[in-house]
């Protein structure tokens, strides 16, 4: 997946002067590891030119998510069709970047606060005002009640070509045991939940 903004990375490359074959492996370095977690890091490609390359920009190994953050975006801030976004029919539901085991992911349908967002969690800032999100039309949540149990939703606008999905509770990080793998196609899923009271026959 790609994780890193052109624009961004190609304007850093340009202010620090790397440029030829140590910008091609530092980027390829940088993706690798910003899509690696701790069941492959040994994939992560080695190159002499980026232990030079890292030295001379002075980061350290602590140094390298908030780099992979400085040279990402946060796509729910796009402007255009590109933009990250969760919708139910004409409402928007809050969608957020966080900061996982697997990286940078988008979240929505959450309870969890604006301190789980990735600007926290990396420099303690809470997140960006969305200047392109209309806050009228927007929810931070949606949720069903016990005698009313449909709640759907859509999570768009993903660029890459293939997304990785976690589908899990809304009181819940992700979850790595609620994984449905990678697809580079849309995908629909329907979930089924246990309500747990504490009267019989509510329902009734």
């Amino acid at each position: 997946m790609q994780r890193l903004n052109d624009s961004r990375f190609d304007a850093y490359c340009v202010a620090n002067n790397i440029y030829g074959k140590e910008r091609t492996e530092f980027k390829d370095f940088l993706e690798n590891l910003a899509n690696s977690t701790y069941t492959n890091f040994e994939n992560i490609p080695e190159y002499e030119s980026v232990d030079n390359t890292l030295r001379n920009l002075r980061i350290e190994p602590e140094n390298y998510m908030e780099l992979i953050y400085n040279l990402s975006w946060d796509a729910t801030h796009n402007a255009d069709a590109g933009r990250v976004r969760c919708t139910d029919g004409s409402y928007e539901i809050r969608v957020t970047q966080v900061l996982t085991e697997f990286g940078l992911c988008y979240v929505c349908n959450t309870f969890l606060g604006l301190e789980y967002s990735a600007s926290y969690m990396l420099f303690g800032e809470y997140p960006k005002l969305n200047e392109v999100l209309n806050e009228s039309l927007m929810q931070p949540i949606k949720h069903g009640a016990f005698f009313e149990k449909d709640t759907g939703f859509t999570l768009i606008g993903f660029q890459s070509k293939a997304i990785d999905t976690y589908l899990h509770s809304p009181h819940d990080v992700m979850r790595l045991d609620s994984n449905f793998g990678y697809t580079e196609e849309g995908s629909a899923y329907e979930l089924e939940i246990e309500h747990i009271t504490t009267e019989k026959n509510l329902e009734k």
